[in-house]
């Protein structure tokens, strides 16, 4: 048994009866009051070590927060790991209040994503934060997520054959019987290639002006430290054949030798190991709640969507030739040109790359080049611009009188119209997302 284990057991029956019933409690939500919270990005006063007869510096020392809320920091940590083994599938447990979405949805190759917690209620309440936004128009892959009502320490099979699973701040919630549940449904009986598993780092409390056995959280039952939290690690990895590598986010210099505020440890799956004999039931114990499936811009939509621009941004450069044609001083810095028989218009391929709808769908001029010989537009001879006819209007139709046509603002009005449209249409845009401090 890990020095970790042997630590906790030391714990009075008392406290750990009393914990017993709410072993699965998850990621930190907005009603558990922690000490994390207590010290936000905009905190004034957090003191790192407590007036108790220190000396002068250490009372002047004051922890006022990260820069970069710790909650997202463990997200993005953990997201970087999926993405750098390319994972296609993951399943969360303790899920909570699903904030790792918005992470987890920039994964480019995840296809699949199970959100699991025991807390229905708390699940149900925060589905909101599933809703797809406008930056996932821009994902080439369908992301699709299920969430379930469901207990780490139980094997269900739909489980079974994902890529990765991700324990983020959960396993300080198990007593001692559960991690051990917990630990056998990861590792081997669900045993995917990749696990991510967060945890607070105890030492780091002192930052916090937290004294000796002090949990930043009520329904912690334990909190190790990073020598405890890697013992367990290595159990795992003897125990059911994977290699670990360790880190963690959140840093202070107030504090020498304190480490991470939440610990981190990677764990890979070591192919030819063989793992403990597990009878593979087929059996169904979550309870489903619902099914989100995320857009996608697929290739062939890239291209309808790179065509209509295009055409609408060509079109429009017809029209300003024959609108502005009289006023060469308006188009200074386009570089709109005649040809020799004056019937078109050369409109520079990089004039065309600075329209969203066009960069996004098309990764240099010489693929635009490219598409556009393909979709039977006539290039320069020096491949450089695209040959575009004249719009031939009835001279009624435009009042010399007419200054709105030639108002600066209108004329890139429209450009400001085609960043609006690409939101629409799968730009990179990405919505803000105001987080809370702590979790």
């Amino acid at each position: 048994m890990s020095d970790a284990m042997t630590n906790f057991q030391t714990q009075s029956s008392s406290d750990r009866n009393c914990c017993s019933n709410t072993h699965n409690i998850s990621n930190g939500t907005d009603e558990e009051t922690c000490q994390e919270e207590s010290c936000d990005s905009s905190a004034t006063e957090n003191i790192a070590t407590k007036e108790d007869g220190k000396n002068t510096d250490e009372k002047h020392s004051k922890f006022t927060g990260f820069g970069i809320p710790l909650n997202v920091q463990r997200y993005e940590a953990v997201r970087k790991e999926l993405g750098k083994e390319n994972v296609e599938s993951c399943i969360d447990f303790g899920s909570s209040e699903c904030r790792v979405i918005d992470q987890f949805s920039q994964i480019a190759s995840l296809k699949q994503l199970a959100l699991v917690d025991l807390d229905r209620n708390t699940l149900v309440a925060n589905l909101h934060r599933l809703t797809p936004r406008l930056m996932h128009y821009s994902r080439s892959v369908q992301l699709t997520v299920n969430v379930y009502e469901g207990d780490v320490t139980k094997y269900d099979s739909r489980m079974k054959n994902y890529d990765a699973i991700t324990m983020i701040e959960l396993i300080e919630h198990l007593i001692p019987e559960d991690l051990k549940k917990c630990c056998n449904t990861v590792f081997n009986q669900l045993r995917p290639k990749l696990v991510v598993v967060t945890t607070p780092n105890c030492q780091f409390n002192v930052v916090f002006g937290m004294t000796a056995g002090e949990m930043r959280h009520w329904d912690h039952k334990y909190e190790w430290t990073m020598a405890e939290f890697q013992s367990w690690g290595d159990e795992m990895c003897t125990s059911f054949g994977y290699k670990v590598e360790y880190s963690g986010v959140g840093v202070t210099d107030l504090v020498p030798d304190v480490g991470f505020c939440s610990q981190i440890a990677v764990f890979k799956r070591e192919e030819g190991f063989l793992s403990k004999p597990s009878v593979d039931l087929h059996q169904e114990v979550y309870k489903y709640i619902t099914k989100i499936d995320f857009p996608f811009t697929t290739e062939e939509s890239k291209q309808n969507i790179l065509s209509e621009s295009v055409k609408y941004y060509l079109r429009k450069y017809a029209c300003d030739w024959n609108i502005l044609g009289d006023h060469p001083e308006e188009l200074d810095g386009r570089g709109l040109e005649e040809t020799n028989d004056s019937n078109s218009v050369k409109v520079p391929l990089s004039e065309l790359m600075l329209y969203s709808s066009v960069w996004e769908n098309c990764k240099d001029r010489k693929a635009l080049g490219d598409f556009l010989l393909s979709s039977g537009y006539t290039l320069s001879s020096d491949g450089e611009s695209v040959l575009v006819e004249k719009i031939q209007f009835e001279s009624n139709n435009y009042s010399s009188s007419s200054d709105e046509s030639l108002n600066e603002d209108d004329q890139y009005g429209d450009a400001e119209d085609d960043y609006s449209r690409s939101l629409l249409i799968g730009g990179t845009y990405k919505v803000p997302c105001i987080e809370e401090q702590w979790d």
